[in-house]
């Protein structure tokens, strides 16, 4: 019966619009009314029966009495690796971008907000995020204002599984979203920029991961090439701190830079901060002055097009 009801609904409002229907638009749409209803009723439950503050983990178990993930595992912990809180953001997204329905723009607000609470401040995110509030302490959360944290050097900015550029990917595109108004949302990205383009090496690359800025003059950019001879024993030292290419560090910020700040999918709007990133990964050209990310973010956040 309700199929039917449903069917009548859509052929009534074709007929309205003045152009009769084919059997196999009015099957469309009632396919469509379906889609949206199970989507919505899917997300409905993630959201408000699963997450964490509107965080996730990768898996949980059938009662949702515990969700574990790489790295964090319990009901006071999310991730930021991988399949976790900004990936689930960025479908709320484009469930959002699909069906104009407020309430999968507040989802992944939720998860943006989640994200803001687990932002170091080095700038970026590690693997998971702490909520208990006694646990929180061990970490330097922005939002905290906990920099001076126990063992603060031990919870990274991480780069690695592209962990903070899938942050703040996420803040970005919500910060667009809900046009730059929750200022909240827009200084937390505002400052991941900024602290990402400060932990840059010279020479365009960046670190694994880091928690304070390396000394640019301990990184002169030199030309590539090989020594005449080296060890083939991997020496061991910490590579935390080494220019990395490996699960797509730099590629991954590069990708960022390109895609997220942009008032349009369109070249013609790239940000300096993306050229500016671009030229300093690719050929090692010195940024100027004028191109620095906090204020071309700023114009865009005003509407203005970035030439």
């Amino acid at each position: 019966m309700r199929r039917l009801i449903t069917l009548f609904v859509f052929v009534v409002a074709l007929f309205a619009l003045g152009a009769p229907p084919s059997v196999e638009q009015v099957k469309a749409q009632v396919a469509r009314v379906e889609v949206e209803r199970a989507m919505r009723k899917a997300a409905e439950f993630y959201w408000k029966k699963v997450s964490t503050q509107g965080g996730y983990h990768y898996y949980y178990a059938e009662d949702l009495s515990y969700g574990r993930s790489e790295h964090g595992e319990g009901p006071t912990q999310i991730e930021v690796q991988r399949e976790a809180t900004p990936v689930v953001g960025m479908v709320f997204l484009r469930a959002w971008e699909a069906t104009r329905d407020r309430f999968y723009l507040d989802a992944a607000r939720a998860a943006a907000q989640a994200l803001i609470l687990g932002q170091h401040c080095s700038g970026g995110w590690d693997y998971i995020i702490e909520f208990d509030p006694q646990k929180r302490k061990q970490y330097p959360y922005r939002a905290d204002k906990n920099c001076g944290a126990p063992n603060a050097g031990r919870h990274y900015t991480t780069l690695d599984d592209n962990v903070t550029q899938a942050a703040v990917r996420l803040l970005m595109r919500v910060d667009r979203e809900l046009k730059f108004e929750d200022k909240e949302l827009h200084d937390a990205v505002l400052f991941a920029l900024d602290q990402l383009i400060k932990a840059q090496y010279p020479n365009g690359a960046w670190p694994q991961r880091y928690y304070q800025f390396a000394d640019p003059a301990k990184f002169p950019v030199k030309k590539a090439g090989y020594p005449d001879s080296w060890s083939r024993t991997w020496p061991g030292p910490d590579y935390r701190s080494l220019y990395t290419f490996n699960d797509n560090t730099i590629s991954d910020l590069i990708d960022r830079s390109f895609r997220e700040p942009t008032a349009r999918e369109s070249a013609s709007f790239v940000p300096k901060l993306s050229r500016a990133m671009w030229r300093r990964s690719a050929i090692s050209l010195k940024r100027r002055a004028d191109e620095k990310p906090r204020l071309v973010y700023r114009r865009l956040s005003k509407g203005a097009e970035a030439s």
